[in-house]
């Protein structure tokens, strides 16, 4: 049975193996998310759901408002997990603006899984997936997951139609690199 749903298709993503066959592997940073689901539904067993998740040209490539919308509120009702990915601390002086005064903050990426409740649910959703569907989003997951986000990065670029990096400010340096 088709996922008809983007909230449904986040579950069951989260839900699949990634790298090295790991049964629901996190996810780390929500650009990559945001680009791992994007190649995801390019498979024609998920065209239908690129409209769902209103993906457009961003100036960083293929963007969803949705996506994230989505995983908040997957977050708010206990079904995915957030949490800021360990980093390490940066020095107080560095989060200083000297000139400003103000304290500078820098972005902790998150990571992404499913809690206890959201594997229950995901595993439901991904029962009902036909074998050839559960085998395009597995493939995705495992092959670009663990993979360095430059590496991720160019492959969106270079394997992409034109239209969905027209916007982007950063597809020069991205276009150039060679594709996993």
């Amino acid at each position: 049975m088709a996922v008809t749903s983007s909230k449904d298709f986040l579950l069951a993503f989260l839900y699949a193996p990634g790298s090295g066959g790991e049964v629901r592997q996190s996810i780390r940073g929500i650009t990559r998310f945001e680009k791992l689901v994007f190649l995801a539904l390019r498979d024609k067993h998920f065209a239908h759901l690129i409209k769902g998740f209103g993906y457009k040209p961003d100036s960083y490539g293929p963007f969803s408002d949705r996506l994230q919308d989505d995983l908040e509120g997957l977050s708010d009702i206990g079904l995915v997990q957030k949490k800021p990915l360990d980093v390490p601390e940066m020095p107080a002086d560095e989060l200083h603006d000297a000139e400003g005064g103000e304290f500078l903050s820098r972005p902790v990426p998150l990571v992404f899984k499913l809690t206890d409740l959201g594997v229950s649910i995901a595993g439901r959703i991904w029962d009902t997936l036909e074998p050839v569907e559960r085998e395009a989003i597995a493939c995705v997951k495992s092959e670009f997951n663990r993979l360095p986000l430059d590496r991720l990065l160019s492959h969106v670029y270079i394997t992409s139609a034109s239209e969905w990096t027209s916007k982007s400010v950063v597809k020069d340096k991205y276009l150039h690199r060679v594709a996993p």
